[in-house]
This record gives structure tokens, C-alpha cells and sequence, in this order.
């Protein structure tokens, strides 16, 4: 079963979510990549733990936007690791597939649902 995410930050003093949400596989958010500093968390927990969203939400592009340099981000991050292990390899293709998924969905105008992204 797909879960809702989003990405926070594991600042206390921040409390606004960074990026989602998003859908990932299960409930288990261990394999969801984040960078340094930031932790992956079920959208119902984030908001009843008083993360918020953007106020007022950003434009469609900006979201756009970040979407592509969280993706970028994280592409970078793997390919930093010399030697990833069997379940980074794994988790990575995952996320990998669902990017692509994603793009060829826009290239086509293909937007009336997000399955596989």
C-alpha cells in the first residue's frame, strides 16, 4: 500500500515541510531519500506533529522547480557514494523509475494521475 510523505527537516526550530507530499511503497520511510539534515515522515504524522506547508503555497513552477533539485540532489548524493551497498542500488533504481515515469508522464500531457511517479 502507498503512503504519503513529505521530507522535513529535522531542525526543531523549523517546522515547515520541505518537499511533498509524495508517495512511497509502504509505511516503513527508511529508504526514502533525504539529504543531510532533512528526514522523511508520514504527511499525517508531519501535520500532527505542527508542520505546515508553505504559506502562502508556492506557484506550481516553483514546485516544479524543487522537485527536479530535490531529484538532481539525490542523484548526486548516490553517485558520491563509492561503494553502494545492494539496498541503495535498489532503492535508487525505485526512485529512478518513478523520475522517469514522472517525465514522461509531462512530456506527454499525460496528467490526469501520478501512478508510478
Amino acid at each position: 500500500m502507498s503512503s504519503r510523505y513529505v521530507v522535513v527537516s529535522t531542525d526543531p526550530n523549523n517546522t515547515t515541510i520541505i518537499s511533498g507530499p509524495n508517495l512511497w511503497g509502504s509505511d516503513d520511510l527508511s529508504g526514502v531519500p533525504v539529504q543531510s539534515g532533512q528526514a522523511g515522515m508520514l504527511e499525517a504524522d508531519a501535520l500532527a506533529n505542527g508542520f505546515t506547508y508553505y504559506d502562502p503555497p508556492p506557484d506550481p513552477s516553483q514546485l516544479m522547480t524543487w522537485a527536479l533539485q530535490t531529484a538532481l540532489d539525490t542523484n548526486i548524493a548516490y553517485l558520491a557514494n563509492v561503494t553502494p551497498g545492494a539496498a541503495d542500488k535498489e532503492t535508487h533504481l525505485a526512485a529512478l523509475t518513478r523520475q522517469m515515469n514522472a517525465m514522461i508522464r509531462l512530456y506527454i500531457g499525460m496528467t490526469d494521475t501520478t501512478d508510478g511517479t
